[in-house]
């Protein structure tokens, strides 16, 4: 007979996906193909933990150097590709390579046959195997950061994989005049005064919902803190009028991160937020109010090396959940390492849910424990177990078999302590992967 824990992988391996959150490209031709395995798989996520552990930026990125030889390459990164070979971000690589490629592990051995075998994926066909044939993602939320195109029309993602999660964050904190008068074109609103500024993102968001979206993001939290205190007009009407006195070229901001990549360094994190973004904030959360919408809320760590990590507490955003009841807020990446606090809010908030989106490449083990105590406290209803939260589509396939993993695990212990039953212990977890986020995200 096999285990509780065997059984309940086997049933999990062979469940659909609704994956919450990820950063690919919204179409395959849109891949980078002048590439190779090294320099792809060290510019995801490791690369945070290659320079947490000491690697010298100058060394990283020669290895990130396609032109350069792969055994030279490997050279330079191995000794610190050893020291985050434990970390759930190189855990997630090397189960890739064992789902992807059949290899058990990245090293000197096995990096010729990988690379030889990525390049052969770079042809088309290799978001299917992916995300169909290997993940069975039924479709994955794809977050698209409004600053490179407001017009989801224009964005012409892949209707096969993805459903667009646009950002409300330049109708929050608009970076300079020029985005602000990009957002007035694209709503056809004038929106040189701040009046007409409040007018242009009721519009867009208006375009937004008309055009079948219902589903938003923040992640705000990157440069600023999360509690947004009620403002009156009177307070956002002088930060409105400094944006446009200072001018600046559509795209003058730099945009936010995507997780993952290496750029130039995004200006110091605040900790305080300005009166314009917190009567913003309000403004919006106000539209989306009793539209039937779900925001998505970056909370807890940041991607990167180097940010300001009180900033993302979910703790500070309960008064917005007070304020605004019927919208549901989805609080990401378990806001790991706040993830008790994410648990006790979604306990207290009928509309608060909460997002293991990137949470098992963040720690493994920590994501079992979560999840058991979130177990203990939350309704099950209200947990989504997967969200990839990759730029890069391989490592998608690590995650989710971590994910899977993990998820076995925790129910695991609830039949062998006699919680629940083996039935009940897949009923939920075919919620958790699939039931959940699709009735939160697609309302079914």
């Amino acid at each position: 007979m096999p285990s509780v824990l065997t059984d309940l992988q086997e049933h999990i391996s062979g469940l659909p996906v609704l994956d919450t959150h990820e950063h690919l490209p919204v179409r395959e031709d849109a891949r980078n193909r002048n590439t190779d395995f090294l320099a792809s798989y060290a510019q995801t996520y490791l690369n945070n933990d290659l320079l947490s552990a000491g690697m010298p930026s100058a060394a990283f990125f020669r290895v990130t150097d396609s032109q350069g030889g792969l055994g030279e390459r490997w050279a330079l990164a191995e000794p610190w590709w050893e020291k985050c070979r434990w970390t759930g971000y190189g855990r997630a690589l090397d189960r890739t390579v064992q789902a992807l490629y059949g290899q058990e592990r990245i090293d000197g051995p096995s990096l010729p046959a990988l690379d030889a075998s990525f390049k052969a994926s770079l042809a088309p066909g290799h978001f299917r195997r992916v995300l169909k044939d290997t993940c069975r993602i039924e479709a994955s939320l794809l977050d698209i950061i409004a600053q490179d195109e407001l017009d989801p029309a224009a964005i012409a993602a892949d209707p096969e994989f993805f459903a667009l999660v646009p950002r409300i964050d330049i109708l929050v904190a608009p970076g300079n005049a020029g985005e602000i008068l990009r957002v007035g074109r694209y709503a056809g609103v004038k929106a040189e005064s701040f009046g007409g500024w409040l007018e242009a993102v009721h519009a867009a968001l208006d375009l937004w919902r008309r055009a079948g979206l219902r589903v938003f993001k923040t992640a705000l939290a990157y440069q600023r803190p999360l509690r947004y205190a009620r403002a009156g007009r009177a307070g956002g009407g002088p930060g409105f009028a400094a944006l446009m006195r200072a001018g600046g070229a559509p795209g003058g901001a730099p945009p936010p991160p995507v997780p993952g990549a290496l750029g130039p360094p995004l200006p110091p994190p605040s900790e305080t937020g300005s009166a314009f973004e917190d009567y913003m904030m309000h403004h919006v959360l106000g539209w989306l109010d009793g539209r039937d919408a779900v925001l998505q809320v970056h909370t807890g760590l940041q991607a990167g090396n180097g940010n300001l990590l009180a900033n993302s507490d979910p703790l500070l955003l309960a008064n917005l959940f007070l304020a605004y009841p019927r919208l549901k807020f989805d609080l990401f990446h378990a806001s790991y390492p706040f993830w008790r606090e994410a648990g006790a809010l979604a306990k207290n908030f009928p509309n608060v849910y909460l997002d293991m989106c990137w949470t098992h490449t963040l720690s493994p083990a920590a994501s079992v424990r979560i999840l058991d105590e979130w177990l203990d406290t939350v309704p099950w209803n209200k947990i989504s177990a997967f969200g990839g939260d990759y730029g890069f589509i391989d490592a998608v396939a690590g995650h989710l078999a971590l994910a899977r993993e993990n998820v076995a695990k925790t129910l695991a212990l609830r039949v062998e302590d006699g919680t629940a039953s083996l039935p009940e212990a897949k009923k939920v977890a075919e919620a958790l992967f699939y039931g959940n986020p699709r009735g939160l995200f697609f309302g079914v």
